[in-house]
């Protein structure tokens, strides 16, 4: 795997988390603006293109999910 791509990746990863968290905290101030609709396309947009670009490997390597240990069947039986 390219290690350009895989920075990019992550780059758009968390700036799709952080963006879609600013839209649900500030959605009073958006709508009052009326930049409402642009922003809830330009958030879905995000979401989507990393739903269809990152793999499930790549999306716990970029999040250190196999560095934190996390298990999915650790958890369902807690």
């Amino acid at each position: 795997m390219n290690k350009f791509k895989f920075i990019i990746k992550g780059i758009l990863l968390w700036t799709t988390a952080f963006v879609t968290i600013f839209f649900i905290a500030g959605i009073d101030s958006i709508y009052d603006n009326g930049y409402f609709f642009q922003s809830l396309i330009a958030v879905v947009v995000m979401i989507f293109c990393c739903h269809k670009l990152i793999s499930e490997e790549e999306f716990k390597k970029v999040t250190f999910y196999n560095l934190l240990k996390l298990d999915e069947d650790e958890w369902i039986y807690r």
